[in-house]
Parts: C-alpha cells; structure tokens; sequence
C-alpha cells in the first residue's frame, strides 16, 4: 500500500492521474455494488412469488388426491414440477387433527421430506428457499405443500452483474484515463513551467527569467506574484551592484552623511514633540544623547584598552621578550575588546535608525480596503512563532464582513507593537496568558479593544506611557520609543485616537477609534519598522 508521504512525493501529473481514476473507479464500484445488492433483493422477492404461486397452483391441483387419498394421483402432478431444475424437493402433506403428515413427495436430489411438517412460510437458508401453501377444498383445510427452490437463477442474475461490473470499471478507467492525458497538460503545464522556471533561477542566478500567464485563476495569481517577486529581487540586485559600485564615494562622503544623520536625528526629535506634545525639546536631546552616549562610551573604553594592549605587545615584539602566555592573553583580551566595541556600536547603529524613523517621510504607504477579520489573523499568523514560545492565547472578535478603506501597514505596526508591548512589559515571561482583539463598528468609526491579563501599569506610569524615552526596561535594551511610535502611527497616519486604561495587576486595555473611511493623505507616513517595545 502506498503511503500518504510517499504519494506527497509524486509528480503532479501521477497525482492527478490517480486522483481522476481512483474517483471513477470507486464512483462507479459504488454505483454498482447499490445496483447489484438490488437486484438481488428484487430477483429473490420474485424468486418468492414466482414459487408460492407454483405451490398455490400444485396444492389446487393436489386438492382432489389428497381428498380420496389418491397419494399416486398425488406424485403424478408433483412430477410436474420436473419442467422446473431448481425446484429440489416438493413435500405434500395431509392435516388430520393439526398435524401435517407426509402424503407424497418429489425431490430431483438427494434430499427427502420430513415426516411432519413444522410450518416456516417463507424460510430462507443458504442453499435457498422453501415455500408452504395450505390446500383446501370447499372451506376445508386438506392439507399443506411445501416446494424448496435453489439459487440457481439467483447466482445465475449476481454472476451476470458481477460481469457487468467489471467491464464498466474498465471502461471507466479506460474513459478517465483517455480524460487525464488531456487534462494533464492543461492543468499542470503552469505549476511545471513555474517549477522549472525557479530551478533555472536557482542554478544559474539570473532573475531576468519570467514565467508566461496563464490567466486570471489562482495559479495565474500566483505566477503574477512570482514574476513581480523576480521584479523586485532583479531591482534590488541592480541597486546592490550600483551601491557597490559607488562604495569607494560614499566612504568619501562618510562625514556628509554622519552629518545629514544627526540632522535627521535633530528632525525627529522635533517632530516627536510637535506631533504628540508629550515632552520639552530639552528632555528628547538629553534622552537621546544618553541613549547613545552609552554603548558609544562603553566602546572607547573597550577600544582605548584594545591599543594599550596592543601597544604593550608591539613593544615585547620589539624586544624579543613576547612570551606564548602574554600572546595568549592578549587575544583574548582582543577578542573580548573586540565583542564589546561590536556588541555597543551594534546597539547605538539600533538606536540611530529608531530615532531616525520617528521622523523620516513614508510617502510610498498604501492604503487600500481590507477585511479588518482576515487582516487581523494574517497579523497574528506572522507573529506565531513569537507567541508559540510565550504560550500566549490571542482571541479576536470581529464581524466576518466588516471592511475598512486604511492604511493596513499602520494597522500591522500598531497590533504588533501591542503584543510585543504585553510579551514584554505585561508577562515579562510568563506563560498562559490571553491577549483579546474586539472590534466593532459605531457609525463611520471602528473601535479596536486591545486588552491582556498582565501585570498592567502601576498609576505613576500611566500619564508617561506614550512620551518619548520611556521605558521601565533601559536596563534590559528598552528604547522607550515604541508606545510613542504606536501613538504617532494611530493619531497620524490612521487620523484616530487612542486611549490607554489599566490597574496594576489587572492588564491593560488599549481602546484605538479609527474612522472606517480613511481620506488619502499627502506625504503620509509611519515609523516603518519600528518595532520597539520600550
């Protein structure tokens, strides 16, 4: 028997070969089983009548010998019953005083009537079936005779259907095989071409390689959606070898742009303040020179180390007392120097690009209408393997047919930055919690109820949850700017409002108002990819 892996592992045309002609033939063993089982209901249900009308007919016939005790007239007209080969044994009886003794027979084998006779009308066995039909002349019972038929005609009906079955199978098989080789290359020559279009891709490289249209169905979308990801890989290719090829430039232009880049920076720190309000243009300089100040400090102190040491070694090199213990120290002194420069300039390249996209321009946001029920599952499907490791439960109720005109990224940022927000700040690690979505329609606005069972916000922190720099986690790597960014996307972007409400030991719940039909909006844009959780 072949398994379900292995028929995983078959080329599409056997898939559908056997798909189509397994269909057909258990189709018509189905159809053909129903009409054999029928028929031989039907054939042994007239097999009865035809037999209890021989019996009637005989026992009339039989009425006159058994009233003289004729019992040689009597085996005359059960002789009779000759002209009939699968009649076996025809018994007659005489009743005197309730029992029915044996008066004549007839059998063409070599079983013989009993005796006496115990009535069974009808009574079916294995080897077939016997019938009694009383006799009586003038209103009185004379007797009972009983005739006993093989299945011959029966076996003869079921050999015939089991004939019949067979051919139709084979023609059917031969019919939907004649069908598969047609359908074959119709149905599978696009996922073939598109198979064979990305092994080329992946054997030589080059992305310039597209795959024909097939129409408008499913694969075709799906070879749409290919052809335009070979678009963007071969557009992204051309850029990588333009950067690379300007590489030598923009290390000459290094200073221009570290220099453009705290302009950016100085641009988001007024942005931030203009936009939300939340905090003195003081207070963000100072939080960004401290964010920044740190890992940058922490990497002079690491590299400052890393030339005393490397100064110490050129001097023992030189006077041609370096020993192999002080090489060795000094590489793992260099190799440790080296992980902490790495570790710091790392974190504060991290913290360049979320103070940069507080601010930056995202004119190519798209804004289309969505399903807001599917777009919240794809959402929370891209965020399974995150939530997997938590054993956190997400819940969401939402109407099936509720729509929206928006800005789905913004939609996305936001829901993602909630629940990395509550793994974070609300769990800190704790497994089983339940993370709610409600959503729900009021007028042309969409309420969205974000709520966890977490620890919640103790009172103090509530009025400075969305300011920027704010974070109880800066000793674990808390940038402090992710509710502050969620609070720009949603009141921006999203032209909306959100409020925040919690307890301390009771969750939080986060009530976002966001208008269903969302005007396009100039130069709009969010912190694209800004996903910290601060």
């Amino acid at each position: 028997m072949i398994s379900f892996k292995a028929l995983h592992d078959l080329p599409l045309g056997r898939k559908l070969t056997l798909a189509i002609l397994g269909t057909s033939a258990l189709s018509v063993l189905a159809v053909s089983i129903f009409v054999l089982i029928y028929s031989i209901i039907n054939e042994r249900m007239e097999m009865h009548d035809e037999l209890e009308s021989i019996a009637h007919m005989v026992g009339d016939n039989s009425s006159a010998a058994l009233a003289f005790g004729d019992d040689f007239a009597a085996k005359e007209t059960l002789e009779s019953l000759k002209n009939q080969p699968s009649i076996e044994v025809a018994c007659l009886y005489t009743t005197v005083d309730d029992v029915n003794k044996l008066f004549a027979e007839y059998h063409s084998a070599s079983k013989t009537c009993p005796a006496t006779l115990d009535i069974k009308n009808p009574n079916i066995s294995a080897t077939g079936l016997t019938v009694s039909a009383p006799i009586s002349l003038r209103g009185s019972k004379l007797g009972v005779i009983t005739i006993h038929q093989n299945f011959t005609n029966l076996w003869a009906v079921v050999r015939l259907y089991g004939v019949a079955i067979i051919f139709s199978m084979l023609v059917s098989l031969l019919v939907a095989g004649l069908l598969t080789m047609n359908l074959k290359a119709w149905l599978s020559a696009p996922i073939l071409e598109l198979t064979d279009t990305a092994n080329k891709i992946s054997e030589s490289g080059d992305y310039t390689l597209r795959v024909s249209n097939y129409g408008e169905d499913e694969v075709g979308q799906l070879i749409q959606r290919f052809n335009g990801m070979l678009s963007q890989i071969e557009q992204q290719n051309l850029d990588l070898l333009e950067s690379r090829e300007t590489m030598e430039q923009r290390v000459i232009e290094r200073t221009a742009e570290i220099e453009q880049a705290m302009g950016h920076l100085k641009d988001a720190q007024n942005q931030l303040i203009q936009t939300e309000k939340l905090a003195a243009l003081g207070g963000l300089v100072a939080g960004v020179a401290h964010e920044i100040n740190t890992p940058v400090g922490v990497g002079m102190t690491a590299s400052s180390s890393l030339h005393d040491y490397s100064q110490d070694i050129m001097q023992e090199l030189e006077n041609n007392s370096l020993t192999k213990a002080t090489l060795t120290d000094y590489v793992e002194n260099a190799v440790e120097a080296t992980d902490i420069i790495q570790k710091n300039l790392g974190r504060a390249a991290d913290l360049v690009r979320s103070f940069k996209q507080v601010a930056i321009d995202q004119s190519g946001l798209e804004r289309r209408n969505i399903n807001v029920e599917e777009y919240l599952h794809s959402i929370l499907t891209s965020l399974h393997p995150v939530l997997k490791k938590t054993g956190l439960s997400v819940e969401v109720i939402c109407p099936n047919d509720l729509k929206m005109e928006t800005y789905p990224g913004a939609i996305s940022q936001t829901l993602t930055n909630l629940i990395m927000n509550s793994i974070t700040h609300g769990y800190d690690g704790e497994k089983n919690g339940h993370i709610s979505i409600e959503v729900e329609r009021k007028g042309d606005i969409i309420t969205l109820i974000y709520a966890d069972n977490g620890k919640g916000i103790a009172p103090e922190y509530l009025p400075h949850v969305f300011e920027p720099f704010f974070t109880t986690k800066r000793d674990e790597g808390g940038s402090g700017l992710g509710m502050h960014i969620l609070h720009n996307i949603v009141t921006q972007t999203l032209q909306g409002a959100v409020r925040l409400d919690s307890e301390l030991g009771k969750g939080v719940q986060f009530t976002l108002e966001l208008p269903m039909n969302l005007p396009a909006i100039k130069n709009d844009a969010y912190a694209q990819g800004a996903s910290s959780t601060g």
